[in-house]
C-alpha cells in the first residue's frame, strides 16, 4: 500500500556483507525533493558577495526601513537639483541671450547624454565597491555642481556644470536599487521600490515650488545656491548608515 501523505515510495536495494541483495530503506521522494530544495536555498543564501565588497549583514525590518527613508531623501534631493532648471529658463535665456534651441540643449541633451553614459560604468562599480560611498560622492558632486551653476558667467560654463550634475546623479539609482534588493526580501521589495520612486514626484514638486518662490524674491543664481546646499545629506549617508 502507498505510504501516508500522498508521496510515492521508493525501495532501494543494496548488497549485504555476503554479496546477497536485500531490500533497503523506503524513502519518500517528496521529502527528498524538499530536502534538496532546502539545501539549494541555504547554499544560495550563503553565497559570497561580489568580489571586493563584504556581504550585507542581516538587519531588522526597522533598520531596513531607515535605510529606505535615507535613500528616498537622497532621491528627492536629486530631482530638486534636476528639475529646478525648468523654473529658471526664462531669466537664464534673457541674461545670456541664447535661443530656445540652446536652452533645449541645456535642459535635455547636456544632462541626459552624460547621465546615461556614466550610469553603466558606475553601476558596474556598485557591484564591487561600497554603495554607500558611491551615493555619498555622487550626491556631493551633483550638489556642488548645482550650486556652482549659480556662479556661471557664460552659457558654456552653465552647460558644463549641468553635465557634471548629470554625471553625479548617475551614481544614485544603481547603488540605491542594489541596496534595496539586499535589504528587502522579494515579498516586500515592490513596496520598498515604490516608496523610493516617490522621490521623483516629491522632488519635482519641491523644485517647482522652491524655484518659483526664490525667483520671485531673488534671482536664478540664488535659486541654484539654495537647492545645492542639501548636499550636506552626504554626511548623513556616510555617518548614520552603518553597513551599506
Amino acid at each position: 500500500a502507498p505510504p501516508r501523505g500522498g508521496c510515492r515510495a521508493l525501495t532501494t536495494v543494496r548488497a549485504d556483507e555476503t554479496g546477497r541483495s536485500r531490500p533497503g530503506l523506503r524513502t519518500c521522494l517528496g521529502i527528498e525533493r524538499r530536502n534538496m530544495n532546502t539545501a539549494d536555498e541555504t547554499r544560495l543564501s550563503s553565497s559570497p558577495a561580489p568580489s571586493g565588497r563584504a556581504s550585507t549583514p542581516a538587519v531588522s525590518p526597522g533598520y531596513a526601513n531607515y535605510v529606505l527613508v535615507l535613500l528616498a531623501l537622497v532621491y528627492v534631493v536629486s530631482f530638486i537639483d534636476r528639475q529646478i532648471l525648468a523654473m529658471l529658463m526664462e531669466p537664464i535665456k534673457r541674461e545670456f541671450g541664447v535661443s530656445d534651441t540652446a536652452m533645449g540643449l541645456l535642459t535635455g541633451f547636456a544632462f541626459v547624454l552624460f547621465y546615461t553614459l556614466a550610469g553603466i560604468p558606475i553601476a558596474r562599480l556598485a557591484d564591487r565597491a561600497s554603495r554607500k560611498h558611491i551615493i555619498a560622492v555622487s550626491l556631493g558632486l551633483w550638489s556642488l555642481m548645482t550650486a556652482a551653476s549659480g556662479l556661471a558667467r557664460s552659457f558654456a560654463a552653465l552647460v558644463a556644470t549641468r553635465v557634471l550634475v548629470g554625471i553625479g546623479e548617475a551614481g544614485c539609482n544603481p547603488s540605491a536599487h542594489s541596496l534595496i534588493a539586499d535589504y528587502f526580501p522579494p515579498q516586500r521589495r515592490a513596496t520598498a521600490l515604490s516608496v523610493y520612486a516617490c522621490g521623483v514626484y516629491v522632488g519635482s514638486a519641491l523644485a517647482f515650488l522652491a524655484g518659483g518662490w526664490v525667483l520671485v524674491r531673488y534671482d536664478w543664481r540664488t535659486a541654484f545656491y539654495i537647492v545645492g546646499l542639501p548636499g550636506v545629506v552626504q554626511e548623513l549617508v556616510r555617518l548614520l548608515v552603518g553597513h551599506l
